[in-house]
């Protein structure tokens, strides 16, 4: 099984595809679930994982992490590499208690989050009084202050902390080392050299984007193409340059129904598959994303009716299972089962129509997946219907878009944080095609792109279909 073909993997993805597939081992002889966690040598002897903390910027501002000597290991200077950096917003790198707020000679007005599980976060230097108190909840991508320049400090920049247990480690940034390690000092101690990110803080739980297999922060067209005789393949098209990442990516059976999803939560889409199997159970086969490895082979959940609709439903940052059970005389259901914390979500949950297509995703930008669903209806025209689970309120129902034979596809195509509608249109005329539309912005970001093959299913986020 030969390596995915991305743009960008993820640094030292030996060691942590091992620890991801221990980790989901383990939680086989457990239960009947996957638990991947991604674990580096930093947070080894933390309480839990690290979270996926993302640059304390708004999305898509671009900023220059770099060092000096003294400046001790591990603290990083954030400069914007365009426009004034004085005055820009500082913002939450993830949810979390505001454990101190206030002013000191040496950090000037600061903020320091406690994210849980031995994880925390130092925000110094910030042009006035931080907009956040003692003991507040915060949440990922909230702001709490402005950058400037007070304290000790002789330019505006945001000193930037993450710290395990109370002592200071390397900083990731959407699941990716900072490579800021070292100050220079004492003399002969190397210096980490500068490096340029892009902030992909762009609201929710984790800043995840789901069906983002380059780590662009946009989700991506992505096709399952079944054959028996060859092997089936993905093909997944970048859905910000339109270059290809995957071609002809051989993995998986003939009757299975993909199911992509960031289960190991290291920020880059894993290639999910749902086995349907009558007589055994059905399972779930993982690959990863970045590396290639196997997460997990033959992971009994599901019966051979069900649809697969995974996505984060709780927030944590890591993909969960799910399934959708279409029945015609008691209504359909969902089961939902974290792989994080090993517990049922939802069982039984009831909400769909016999014939409706899961289509879950992140609708409204709070970082938690909703339940979705695309009713197709060719008299009256086909129709979105969208529950949000954590707030028990109805999102969209029956939102017109879509024809009748269209395959549902959404993601975040735009990279705003919220989950946009999309649909693959089967033709094999004159092409297959996508149409995208953001529900966010009401505005058509896609119509009529060729890609795809007549009979592929799109996989392009979380969708789940038969078809």
């Amino acid at each position: 099984m030969h390596s995915l073909r991305i743009t960008r993997l993820v640094t030292a993805s030996a060691n942590r595809s091992r620890a991801v597939l221990a980790a989901a081992m383990a939680a086989l002889a457990l239960l009947t679930s996957v638990a991947t966690v991604t674990v580096d040598a930093d947070e080894a002897n933390a309480a839990g994982p690290r979270p996926l903390f993302q640059l304390p910027f708004p999305c898509g501002e671009q900023w220059r992490l770099q060092t000096y000597e003294g400046h001790d290991d591990y603290d990083i200077d954030m400069f914007a590499t365009s426009g004034s950096t004085s005055g820009r917003s500082i913002l939450a790198s993830y949810s979390g208690i505001v454990a101190s707020a206030g002013y000191d000679t040496g950090g000037g007005n600061y903020v320091r989050i406690d994210h849980g599980n031995g994880w925390q976060t130092r925000y110094l230097h910030m042009l006035e009084p931080p907009i956040v108190s003692l003991g507040q909840s915060v949440t990922i991508g909230q702001q709490l202050g402005r950058v400037g320049s007070t304290g000790s400090s002789s330019a505006p920049h945001l000193h930037y902390e993450q710290l395990r247990d109370g002592a200071k480690v390397e900083s990731w940034f959407n699941g990716i080392p900072s490579g800021i390690t070292t100050d220079g000092y004492p003399a002969g101690e190397p210096m980490s050299p500068p490096v340029t990110l892009v902030s992909q803080n762009c609201g929710g739980a984790g800043s995840r984007t789901p069906g983002d297999y380059d780590r662009d922060g946009a989700s991506d067209l992505a096709l399952y193409r079944q054959n028996s005789q060859t092997g089936s393949t993905w093909w997944v098209q970048s859905g910000a340059t339109g270059t290809q990442i995957l071609a002809d990516h051989k993995y998986g059976g003939s009757t299975d129904i993909p199911a992509p999803g960031d289960y190991d939560g290291d920020g880059t889409a894993d290639l999910g598959l749902f086995r349907r199997d009558c007589a055994n159970g059905s399972t779930w086969w993982i690959q990863s994303g970045a590396t290639g490895d196997q997460l997990v082979a033959g992971l009994k959940y599901g019966g051979c009716n069900d649809i697969p609709a995974p996505g984060d439903y709780n927030a944590d940052g890591a993909t969960d299972l799910a399934l959708f059970r279409q029945d015609c005389t008691n209504g359909s259901a969902w089961n939902i089962f974290s792989a994080r914390t090993n517990t049922h979500l939802r069982s039984g949950f009831k909400y769909g129509g016999c014939a409706d297509i899961p289509a879950p995703g992140d609708y409204n930008a709070d970082g938690a997946t909703d339940l979705a669903l695309f009713r197709r209806d060719c008299a009256n025209g086909s129709a979105w219907n969208i529950y949000n689970l954590r707030a028990d309120a109805h999102l969209r129902s029956g939102f017109k878009y879509g024809g009748c034979n269209d395959i549902p596809a959404p993601g975040d195509y735009n990279a705003d944080g919220a989950t946009d509608l999309g649909l693959f249109r089967r033709d094999c005329t004159n092409g297959s095609t996508w149409n995208i539309y953001s529900a966010r912005t009401d505005a058509h970001l896609r119509s009529g792109l060729k890609y795809g093959g007549c009979t592929d299913i799109p996989t392009a986020s979380n969708p789940a279909t038969t078809i």
